[in-house]
């Protein structure tokens, strides 16, 4: 679904796109670290290279789970162009879809592993960190060497991991038809015509001039 907000005189357009996300509990959620560190949780991920760096369509983009102890939300964002949220609509989608069509390269699975796990120290810089973290196992239950074990466990995250988390967790569900849009209600009722669809819930906060082209997308 794909909520449309008229904005007036927005400068720029915000981009939210979501879906259920996982509990804190769940037994992948390593292989979701790396995998969101790729696709969206670091200034090297792909969406942020995409939108910032390839097309100059956004200062920065990412994604990123919120966990808790039922299943929190998965969240894909940006604030872009104006005259660019169609385009730009049409790149999260681009890489949401990527993110799980085939392995990732080693290179890169390297890249997000190290990033994960040289920033994990930094956790603990504080007796307020320590004591958030303290908190974190005692409210999700974990294992008492949770934490010793943590960089070793993103280490050991494989490609085919990623992979089986981008298409669980990232990728939304496959369905037939167009996307169903909520719109102001004195606009046309064209229908916003991507080639494809998924389960994620879209919203748009854009300015008028560009809703007419969003719906001919």
């Amino acid at each position: 679904e794909v909520i449309l907000i008229d904005k007036p005189g927005a400068p720029q357009t915000q981009i939210r796109i979501g879906a259920l996300g996982v509990a804190r509990s769940t037994p992948d959620y390593f292989p979701i670290q790396v995998m969101n560190t790729i696709l969206g949780g670091a200034f090297s991920s792909r969406l942020n290279l995409n939108l910032r760096e390839e097309h100059g369509y956004a200062y920065g983009a990412g994604s990123g789970f919120d966990m808790r102890l039922s299943g929190g939300a998965f969240l894909a964002r940006a604030s872009v162009q104006t005259d660019k949220t169609a385009d730009a609509l049409k790149e999260f989608f681009n890489e949401l879809r990527g993110i799980s069509a085939a392995p990732v390269p080693d290179e890169e699975l390297s890249r997000a592993k190290n990033f994960v796990a040289l920033g994990f120290p930094g956790e603990f810089e504080t007796s307020g960190d320590r004591a958030r973290k303290l908190e974190e196992l005692l409210v999700y239950t974990l294992p008492e060497t949770y934490f010793e074990r943590y960089v070793a466990s993103i280490q050991a995250v494989t490609a085919a991991a990623v992979q089986k988390a981008a298409t669980t967790y990232a990728s939304g569900t496959a369905k037939s038809g167009s996307l169903p849009v909520v719109r102001p209600a004195n606009l046309p009722s064209t229908s916003l015509a991507f080639s494809f669809t998924y389960s994620w819930r879209v919203l748009v906060v854009v300015r008028r001039s560009e809703l007419a082209t969003l719906l001919m997308v």
